[in-house]
């Protein structure tokens, strides 16, 4: 005789139960928890459907945290043909292997930031960066709300305070830095600013449990051409490299349009989107996407393509910038 199997069969209202609470424990990031819950409710479509999305939810966790072995663990874990694109797992797999390519420029990083205190020794190279201990310490962005964009945007952060050329401390060494990248950019120079940021996101944010993708603003032919290449552009490869969040160029460019000194307000946003085109893909839709951009002043630039990106059906939309404009006091 065969032993009875405990598990509840699919349409028990055990087993209705167990997947209620699996999915209320994957709400509140308990995937752990949620597992052993899916674990009591046994196999059925609907169980491996739910597995899928709590595996990657977890994957997504450890990786965060840099627990790359066992964010490759998960991922690999991933039921196939339940939800998640077969495809977009292995991307994952893959960014996560290669990272060894990233080292070289988080040890420059470290040279150029090298020396500590007791403030921030043994600490994450952004806290070392920004520790006023620093000859010229990156100034922390203080006046960005992280919803003033809301509700396109679901929440903006930015790694640094710039000064625009009009304040009295325009020559911050960081804002002095990107001016003159804004006019002909250093590839040197630009990947290690791009590494900050990815510090700043891994250790100062909680975007690495929420988003799927990493899509740069795009920058207009004549701002790339004069200077050498587009700066979102750039750091959105470098966070895809260090962090291993697969990035896309979901916005193109279709027309041209002038900058902030020519329009602003609503004839920007109107400029704005007749000059760019989101993307319908099926690696979009009903993704969390990160928006890279190398300064955020009235946000006028994100607004807009965060607008763009929900009407082709991303999920949710987070920004990041490595600057904020902000005024001495």
């Amino acid at each position: 005789m065969s032993r009875k199997d405990p598990r509840p069969r699919e349409g028990n209202p055990l087993q209705e139960l167990s997947l209620q609470r699996a999915m209320a424990s994957a709400k509140e990031g308990k995937f752990t928890e949620s597992l052993d819950w899916l674990r009591a409710a046994g196999p059925s479509p609907r169980a491996l459907a739910i597995e899928a999305e709590v595996r990657y939810g977890l994957a997504k966790e450890l990786g965060a945290n840099e627990q790359w072995i066992d964010a490759l663990r998960e991922f690999a874990h991933i039921p196939r043909d339940s939800g998640v694109p077969s495809h977009f797992i292995e991307e994952r797999q893959s960014l996560i292997r290669r990272r060894d390519a990233s080292p070289h420029d988080v040890w420059a990083l470290q040279q150029r930031f090298r020396s500590s205190c007791t403030k921030c020794a043994d600490k994450n190279l952004y806290a070392v960066a920004t520790c006023p201990h620093q000859i010229a310490p990156i100034q922390p962005a203080l006046r960005l709300n992280v919803t003033s964009l809301a509700p396109s945007i679901a929440g903006i952060y930015a790694a640094g305070a710039y000064r625009s050329g009009w304040d009295r401390n325009k020559n911050d060494a960081l804002s002095l830095i990107v001016r003159r990248e804004k006019e002909r950019i250093d590839e040197q120079v630009l990947r290690l600013l791009g590494v900050v940021l990815a510090e700043y996101v891994r250790h100062r944010t909680p975007l690495l449990k929420h988003v799927d993708l990493i899509v740069p603003v795009p920058t207009s032919r004549d701002r790339a051409g004069a200077r050498g290449g587009s700066i979102p552009y750039s750091f959105a490869e470098t966070l895809q490299d260090v962090l291993a969040v697969p990035m896309r160029a979901a916005i193109q460019l279709v027309a041209e349009y002038d900058g902030h000194a020519v329009v602003s307000g609503d004839a920007r946003s109107q400029a704005l989107r007749r000059a760019w085109r989101a993307e319908r893909t099926p690696i979009l839709k009903h993704s969390a996407v990160l928006l890279v951009d190398d300064i955020v002043t009235t946000g006028t630039t994100l607004s807009v393509a965060a607008e763009l990106l929900l009407e082709v059906g991303v999920r949710a939309v987070y920004a990041v910038a490595l600057l904020h404009t902000e005024k001495s006091t």
